[in-house]
Parts: C-alpha cells; sequence; structure tokens
C-alpha cells in the first residue's frame, strides 16, 4: 500500500519532529478571521478534486462511509449517512466537502484504498499502487504530498 498526507502546510515548515510552525488557518471556522471565503473555497477544491484524482488514477468509483461521527446530525439531501454505506463519487464529493466543513466526522474506504481527513485540515490517502499523476494533479494544485501514514487507519485494510 502506498501512504499518504495531502496537505496544504509545505513541509519546509516543519521541524523535526513533524511539528508544523507556520502559523495558517486550519479550519472552516478560520473564514473571515484569517483566511476569505473565496481562498478558503479555492483551497477546499484542491483537496476534493486531488482526493478524487488518487481515486480515479486507482480505477475506483465507490467507497463506503465508516467510523461516522455526527453529533450536529447533520443530514445530506439525498444521501443516508449509514455505517457501510457505499458512495458514488458525486456522493463522495459532498461528503468530503462537509467533512472538511466540519459539519461531521467520516472514513471513506474500500478493501484497498481510504481518504481520511484529519483536524487541522490534514487529508490522508491510502492507495494499492503508486499514484503518479495524482501526485503531480495534487501538487500542481498547491498542495503538498508526503508519504505518511494515516493516524486515523485502524488497519481495516
Amino acid at each position: 500500500m502506498k501512504e499518504y498526507r495531502v496537505t496544504k502546510y509545505n513541509p519546509n515548515n516543519r521541524d523535526s519532529k513533524g511539528s508544523y510552525l507556520a502559523e495558517e488557518w486550519s479550519s472552516i471556522s478560520d473564514v473571515g478571521k484569517s483566511v476569505t471565503k473565496s481562498e478558503y473555497e479555492e483551497i477546499e477544491n484542491a483537496y476534493i478534486d486531488s482526493a478524487l484524482e488518487f481515486l480515479k488514477e486507482q480505477g475506483i468509483s465507490h467507497l463506503r462511509l465508516e467510523g461516522i461521527e455526527n453529533s450536529l446530525e447533520t443530514d445530506e439531501p439525498d444521501i443516508q449517512l449509514n455505517e457501510g454505506i457505499l458512495l458514488k463519487e458525486s456522493e463522495i464529493r459532498i461528503v468530503m466537502k462537509s467533512v472538511l466543513r466540519e459539519k461531521y466526522w467520516a472514513k471513506l474506504v474500500n478493501k484497498d484504498t481510504y481518504i481520511h481527513f484529519g483536524y487541522d485540515y490534514y487529508m490522508y490517502v491510502g492507495t494499492p499502487n503508486e499514484p503518479k499523476n495524482a501526485i503531480v494533479s495534487a501538487e500542481s494544485r498547491g498542495l503538498f504530498v508526503e508519504e505518511f501514514e494515516s493516524p486515523y487507519n485502524e488497519n481495516e485494510l
């Protein structure tokens, strides 16, 4: 398995232990404070489009929803937010956007692939094969791709 951390954070700004040292926005709640709505949406779209490129390169069109945490009891139009449901690409896009906007949290998985989102606008991707084109695509969108295992991976793969 190939595993990556995909973020807006430049790895040159990390200390020797991996802590990020620069001050940057890290949440939808920062809109209007340290990031404009349009700047936020540009990065949000870069994350979502990049994640979908990782899936496309692997030939994956569906993922399961697992580990749902929905304390706000958020609903999605036309999507049943139930543990284990299979999402198609258009639904994956909607779920990723809602997770990035902290409406709820969930992991997107299949037998050999995952997309996880963490605190402070971190995205983790695991794929069965090296996603060379998806990495280039993510970097062209201004994101940084580093080899890294998801802290949310509970060996379900």
